[in-house]
């Protein structure tokens, strides 16, 4: 003998998973007909009183963590959102000194050491940016012979303005604008 249990909660999309919404048809199977072994709808019941009790405490430790889960995951995403649209905040004082008319100011430029070359290789177009800035000089070659937009125009056989639309997709991009003097 045997006797058939409904114990199928995630095609009959039952969420939270509750022991009641089990035991509301635990002996009230549509389909069965009690028989000589049986003799009423309620023998067909499946869970123990104890079984019950812990199906219900699994129940609503699942529902709490899914909350808790969901809650972690969105405070997540706003938080990374939110970063997208705030500025940060400066510290110290603005002293009233352009950048551009200190004596000797210095930048980052995006460079790339190797060993065959003399100086570093430029991983940005320097054609926005005031030479000044450049930590190095080479006095037998201008910057643009370190530029690598002349080896990936070269490479990939584009042109000046192909090449550049390019390299600015792929390598960084530094502009400077320089006080204009009153």
């Amino acid at each position: 003998m045997y006797s058939f249990c409904n114990q199928d909660m995630l095609l009959s999309k039952k969420f939270p998973p509750f022991p009641y919404q089990q035991c509301r048809k635990q002996g009230y199977e549509e389909d069965y007909e009690p028989g000589e072994q049986c003799e009423k709808k309620r023998d067909l019941t499946w869970m123990t009183e104890e079984q019950t009790k812990v199906a219900l405490v699994f129940g609503w430790f699942l529902t709490v963590m899914t909350v808790l889960s969901s809650l972690y995951l969105l405070r997540i995403i706003w938080k990374t959102i939110q970063g997208y649209f705030q500025a940060q905040d400066f510290t110290g004082d603005d002293q009233g000194i352009p950048f551009s008319s200190v004596n000797f100011i210095t930048t980052y430029i995006p460079q790339v050491a190797s060993s065959e070359f003399s100086y570093p290789l430029l991983a940005c177009s320097i054609d926005e940016i005031d030479t000044t800035l450049m930590t190095w000089t080479d006095p037998h070659k201008p910057y643009s012979f370190y530029s690598l937009l002349n080896d990936a125009q070269g490479i990939l056989g584009l042109d000046d303005d192909s090449a550049k639309k390019a390299f600015n997709r792929v390598f960084d991009r530094v502009k400077h604008w320089p006080q204009v003097k009153e």
